[in-house]
This record gives structure tokens, C-alpha cells and sequence, in this order.
């Protein structure tokens, strides 16, 4: 990673101190650039090791939206076992086992890692997941749209600067509005009527 020990050489030999709330202090530059021939792999921008497998699978786990341990255990990603094995051997049901074997246990058995392998609403979590002001809300993210096609007619209004309740109208005719396209989306189970309502209530 050439670029990368570039900058940091840069950021060392050039770099102006700032302090910051933490009373640590940084060193910056402004306006460094780095480049990277993708043909030649993917720039991981760091000078540790890196476990390929568990970046990938931690993603995936993220993506998902997915909030229990138990995918990252069987498919061996051990970085978040910690929180769920404190919560387990702390309560009546703690038997001694080890965190391996914990982890183990939550790959193997369902019931098991449905009651202790869920660390609540991580990352995955609030990237897909958006719950409603008085319900269950609704997983992953929707756009609701309103797109008026200007035809000669609606040309001919704007240009003859008709009043904004005739321009509506007429558009009205062969546009859904932005609540109509909300409407379709809550039927199709997208989002909530909740939801809708909020995003186009007229103040």
C-alpha cells in the first residue's frame, strides 16, 4: 500500500498539529489525493493485517439487516461474541462454558442463538430498518415520487401563467401525486401508511 505510506510520510514530515475535544491532537494535511488502479486489487487503506473473511461475512451480516450472532458463528466470525456471551453468563442459565463454546453453541442451535445470540439494534439493524411512530415500521428504504410530465397543454398553462389550482389539475390528470405513489408503495408493503402520511402532510 505505496499511496497510503506516502500520505502518512507526508502527514508526518508536513502536517500542521490541531488539538481537538479529546486533548489527543491530530496532525492533518489538506487536500491529499490517492489513486489506485482497481486491475491491480481492491486498495484496502491501512497498514494492519486484514482478515478477508471476516470483513466479508461481517457485511453481509450488516446488510442482511440481521441482528443475531448466530450467521457470524457459522460461518466462524468471532468479533462481536463478546456482548451476547457477558449477557449469557450472567444470567440463571450460564453453565460454565467458555465463549467458544458459547459461540459454537449459538452456530448449532437455534432456539439457543434466537434467546441469546441478538445484540439489539446494531449497525444492520438501523441501516435497514426504520420503525414506525406507533408500530413495527418497516425493513429497508423506499422512495416515494412525484413526476409531472409537462405535455403542450401544461406548457401552454405555465406560459399563460394560469393559477397554481389549474396547473394542479390539469397535471392531476395523468400524474398520481407524491401520497398517491406513497398509497401504491403501503399496499405493495413497503413502507407504512404511518409513514406516508408524515412525509406529505401539508403544514
Amino acid at each position: 500500500m505505496r499511496q497510503y505510506h506516502d500520505l502518512m510520510d507526508r502527514v508526518l514530515r508536513e502536517g500542521i498539529d490541531k488539538s481537538d475535544r479529546t486533548g489527543t491532537g491530530t496532525r492533518t494535511v489538506f487536500g491529499h489525493q490517492m489513486r489506485f488502479d482497481l486491475s491491480e486489487g481492491f486498495p484496502m487503506v491501512t497498514t494492519k493485517k486484514l482478515h478477508l473473511k471476516s470483513i466479508l461475512h461481517e457485511l453481509i451480516w450488516f446488510i442482511s439487516g440481521d441482528t443475531n450472532i448466530r450467521y457470524l458463528c457459522q460461518n466462524g466470525v468471532r468479533i462481536w461474541d463478546d456482548w451476547p456471551f457477558a449477557t449469557y453468563a450472567k444470567s440463571a442459565d450460564y453453565d460454565g462454558i467458555d465463549m467458544k463454546t458459547f459461540a459454537a453453541r449459538v452456530a448449532d442451535d437455534a432456539e439457543f442463538a434466537a434467546k441469546w445470540g441478538d445484540l439489539g439494534p446494531v449497525y444492520g439493524y438501523q441501516w435497514r430498518f426504520w420503525p414506525g411512530p406507533n408500530g413495527p415500521g418497516y425493513r429497508g428504504r423506499t422512495g416515494i415520487y412525484e413526476l409531472v410530465m409537462v405535455d403542450e397543454t401544461l406548457r401552454t398553462l405555465i406560459h399563460d401563467g394560469a393559477s397554481e389550482a389549474e396547473l394542479e389539475r390539469h397535471a392531476r390528470q395523468s400524474t398520481p401525486s407524491i401520497r398517491d405513489d406513497g398509497i401504491t408503495k403501503v399496499l405493495r408493503g413497503a413502507t407504512t401508511l404511518e409513514e406516508v402520511l408524515r412525509v406529505t402532510r401539508e403544514d
